[in-house]
């Protein structure tokens, strides 16, 4: 029985005795009831409130299946680099963090005095992200032992269906300040849909949906967000994770039952204690309230108003939603990086601001999930800047061996200090905590992931981030392949060539990236080609060996941060002046046992000499390059392409510079003063 029905019914027993009493308390009791009524809705039924939600607005997009898209040229080589030499492929010999079993034994304890649901979350980042490079880029074994973690949790399902980390005590919870069922369990959940939708096992996609199935009934009429007391931990905000398991429940079944689950979350969200609040309806509404909580909980959320809208929530919802992409602008830095040292505190981006790991990719996975939705092509400008800029500049090359916690667009020193700890320095696992490390392994996965979208209401498909790939998938039960040639986004020539085993009907976009105003395309003659603001739509009949020639038209322009400090980008790019770096050795992290031959170790970097304070003048000349010791395989360690021209030293003499994508440098100085 719902809490609705239930209120309701206690409301008329109690006026029912009062009927031949006095009218004024007759109107009292009414009046308490109402105040009831809203309060049940406000606090987390949910459930209730949305059981006859309207008819949900179907997205016009899908993201393709996990497998469909396949790795070329670099991307492939930095993931293979990853998994071979990298921490990716290593971290269970790296940290113990992922070594707990988490969701086997459930012991209920704790280690080195870290919330216990962090090894949950931990073992969640790594199942998911090596899982979903193995498949993509592994060989067998890689592949064989990835799969091996998931059947270790299947295996552990309960009879109940219940897939977690709690013991039977401690399950579900409503009043502890720092629970994380719902986030710990998403974690892992997105590690086994990729499984799923990989191999197609339905064993894989039953097994989840009866464990969401037992979450949401468990949850049924009562308040995840909506704890007594103030709600201290990140745990209980970071619920909002489980939105992503729902969301592709939905998609995957329309089973109407993720729906409403979807549409409880964000109201119990919305009008709960959640720690995290920036993404609720009451604080996105307002376009001049700044963000001021903890990043990475901002990224994870981002998609959440208008999926909760499409889903048949109420108007306040799209209001929300529209302010989304917006507010994430104004809050990350030129290179892409959501701003926040653990939290956003109200600053608009500048190149000096840190961004961190966890919220780089976690925005990368929330804008693939908004891109069907709405905002397509904006969500992709937003993403391909953090995963071609900040995200490649806070690891090391070509395998990361260690990543930055913390990293900024202007980076003079990579090292230990009293107010961030270790956040600053390349380490494999940072002793705050390794969350950041383990997210490294997921931001290529996911920038592939959201590379690709079909069409649901024609036939199409839409090349939403650019990169070597391939895509194998079917359009109206025919099987069409779409091979991407290109060594973007170090070139701006980009072809399309569609194969397919009979003559195929469908519309290929293209996306305009904001950068390309001069775009344009060569398609067959045959092809109807149309231009719009973001994108160029080519429909027609597709034979196989069909190709289309995209040329981006790279310029150099420039880009001004709030302190207006300006930095020179190329395409996607933003270039920096590298400054030469001494290395030095740290801790090794290993952990207990550990059997791999590779050592890891913590390494700090700072600048040789204080670099000068250059100025860029405003009439400044740059233009591209090409390198001579450039490897477009390796083009990170090897940049392809630097931009040359002259920047003013501080007695104003003119110097000749040559400036490298930001994402190849360890230290460097991105933006400069203009006056």
């Amino acid at each position: 029985m719902s809490a609705l029905p239930r209120f309701l019914r206690a409301c008329v027993r109690v006026e029912r005795p009062l009927r031949r009493g006095a009218g004024f308390v007759r109107r009292a009791r009414r009046l308490v009831c109402l105040i009831g009524w809203c309060l049940t809705l406000a606090a987390g039924a949910g459930t209730v409130a949305y059981a006859e939600a309207p008819k949900p607005i179907e997205p016009a997009l899908t993201l393709a299946r996990f497998g469909e898209v396949h790795p070329a040229g670099w991307i492939l080589r930095e993931m293979r680099a990853d998994l071979d030499s990298g921490l990716a492929g290593h971290f269970a010999d790296i940290s113990d963090t992922v070594n707990q079993n988490r969701f086997a034994n459930r012991s209920g304890s704790s280690t080195d005095g870290e919330p216990y649901w962090w090894s949950g979350e931990h073992e969640g980042y790594y199942a998911d992200g090596l899982f979903r490079l193995a498949w993509l880029a592994g060989d067998d074994a890689v592949k064989q032992a990835a799969i091996r973690r998931l059947e270790e949790v299947l295996d552990a399902q309960d009879a109940d269906g219940y897939i977690g980390i709690y013991p039977p005590a401690q399950r579900f919870s409503t009043t502890a300040a720092d629970d994380a069922e719902l986030w710990t369990q998403s974690r892992i959940f997105q590690a086994l849909l990729a499984w799923y939708e990989a191999t197609g096992e339905r064993r894989i996609l039953a097994a989840v949906e009866r464990a969401v199935r037992l979450t949401l009934a468990e949850y049924r009429g009562k308040s995840y967000f909506g704890r007594p007391g103030i709600v201290t931990g990140g745990g209980v905000s970071h619920g909002v994770g489980f939105a992503d398991t729902l969301e592709w429940l939905y998609r995957l079944t329309r089973q109407d039952v993720y729906r409403r689950g979807y549409l409880w979350l964000y109201g119990d969200y919305a009008a709960g204690k959640a720690r995290d609040s920036d993404l609720t309806p009451a604080n996105l509404i307002d376009a001049n309230k700044v963000w001021t909580s903890h990043t990475p909980h901002i990224a994870e959320s981002l998609a959440m108003p208008a999926i909760a809208f499409a889903y048949g929530g109420p108007a306040q919802y799209e209001q929300a939603a529209d302010n989304v992409l917006g507010k994430l602008r104004r809050f990350s830095n030129p290179g892409g990086g959501p701003v926040g040292d653990e939290s956003v505190r109200g600053r608009d981006g500048a190149f000096d601001l840190t961004s961190e790991y966890c919220s780089m990719t976690e925005t990368i996975a929330s804008l693939n999930r908004l891109a069907q939705y709405r905002d397509v092509m904006q969500t992709a400008d937003i993403a391909e800047r953090i995963a071609l800029n900040d995200a490649q500049g806070a690891r090391l090359h070509p395998a990361a061996t260690g990543v930055s916690y913390l990293t900024a667009d202007n980076r003079l020193e990579a090292e230990q200090t009293s107010v961030y700890g270790d956040r600053l320095l390349f380490s494999a696992a940072h002793q705050v905590a390794p969350c950041c490390a383990l997210n490294s392994t997921r931001m290529l996965p996911y920038y592939v992931e959201g590379m690709w979208l079909k069409q649901t209401t024609r036939p199409g498909l839409v090349a939403r981030l650019y990169g070597p790939s391939t895509l194998e998938t079917t359009l109206k039960d025919a099987s069409v392949e779409v091979v991407e040639e290109t060594d973007f986004p170090f070139s701006d020539k980009l072809r399309f060539i569609v194969y397919s085993d009979e003559p195929v009907k469908f519309t290929l976009t293209l996306r305009i990236p904001a950068y390309a105003h001069e775009a344009s395309v060569v398609a067959p003659h045959d092809k109807k080609v149309v231009r719009l603001v973001d994108r160029f739509e080519v429909s027609g009949r597709w034979v196989p060996g069909d190709s289309v020639a995209l040329d981006l038209a790279f310029r150099v322009y420039r880009m001004q941060d709030s302190e207006g400090e300006q930095a020179l980008a190329y395409g996607p790019l933003l270039f920096a002046l590298p400054v030469d770096a001494i290395a030095t050795p740290g801790r090794v992290t290993q952990a207990h046992g550990a059997a791999t031959g590779i050592l890891f170790r913590d390494t700090s970097f700072v600048a040789k000499t204080r670099p000068l304070s250059y100025r860029l003048a405003a009439d400044a000349r740059f233009a591209p390059q090409a390198l001579t010791d450039g490897d477009a395989l390796d083009p990170w360690t090897r940049p392809p392409l630097g931009l040359s021209g002259m920047l003013v030293a501080p007695d104003g003499a003119a110097v000749k510079v040559m400036l490298r994508p930001l994402g190849s440098t360890l230290l460097r100085e991105t933006g400069f003063p203009t006056q």
